[in-house]
């Protein structure tokens, strides 16, 4: 039986719908809620730890938690965009070949991609886990107004999360949802309606 899952990576929350018995039903991860922080904690160890416990670790000496890299993936240091938020990402944002790095207190440098990498890699662990079985499918949105280096290095990630097929989507987790079971109506993108 084939498992197909669609994940909404976001910003500050990202979410995965995955099909289950022929219906698309919401991850509930490992503390209760059916969204998971876009955090990711580097440990001295290399172990990463992700979603609400790395959110909590966030203020903690020495940790180096990184979350608001959506923002900085694919883009160029100097970028105005980049620039406003070297001190909004929980480490310093820094400059290697003209990229945005996070280079940390533990000696490691972790880039955007690899930080939207370890979410999507976390998120489909917890899916095959609860399912019992591998994701045969994987849809993972990015954003419409994604330039293409944005949407390059975002596929990159994915790819790095060892993602066995991809099929990626230019609109939130609802057309997600959408390409994995399809409807007989349209579905819309409510995500930035406020």
């Amino acid at each position: 039986m084939s498992l197909r899952v669609g994940i909404d990576l976001g910003t500050t929350n990202s979410c995965c719908y995955y099909e289950w018995k022929g219906r698309a039903q919401c991850l509930e991860y490992p503390n209760g809620k059916n969204l998971l922080p876009s955090y990711v904690e580097y440990k001295s160890d290399g172990s990463t730890v992700v979603g609400s416990i790395a959110k909590k670790n966030l203020r903690l000496p020495k940790s180096c938690v990184i979350h608001n890299t959506k923002r900085l993936i694919g883009k160029e240091f100097d970028c105005p965009e980049v620039q406003v938020m070297v001190n909004s990402c929980g480490q310093p944002v820094e400059s290697i070949f003209g990229k945005p790095v996070f280079n940390l207190n533990n000696g490691r440098t972790i880039t955007p991609g690899m930080v939207a990498s370890n979410i999507i890699k976390y998120i489909l662990d917890t899916v095959e886990e609860k399912c019992g079985r591998k994701a045969t499918q994987v849809c993972v949105t990015i954003p419409a107004h994604f330039d293409n280096n944005q949407r390059t290095a975002t596929y990159q990630a994915i790819v790095d999360a060892g993602v066995p097929e991809n099929r990626i989507v230019i609109a939130g987790i609802m057309k997600a949802s959408y390409h994995l079971i399809p409807l007989p109506h349209d579905v819309f993108d409510i995500g930035r309606i406020e």
